[in-house]
């Protein structure tokens, strides 16, 4: 190979490499953007907007078989 084709292949993979940093900054922009949307937090069970009041249940003893 030629000095000008080795240095042709060096100049297209550096240019290579500057596009993937760039897409790989643009992809942690969007993953930043979509961790900072609020996930609905899920510790009470959801009845669909109905209030379920709490309900006390005492200790019924389990059948045994």
């Amino acid at each position: 190979m030629e000095f000008y084709e080795i240095e042709y292949l060096l100049k297209e993979l550096e240019d290579f490499n500057a596009e993937e940093e760039k897409r790989y900054k643009k992809e942690e922009i969007e993953a930043k953007k979509q961790a900072k949307v609020k996930q609905p937090k899920m510790d009470k069970p959801d009845y669909g907007g109905f209030k379920v009041p709490k309900m006390n249940i005492p200790n019924i003893p389990k059948p045994r078989f």
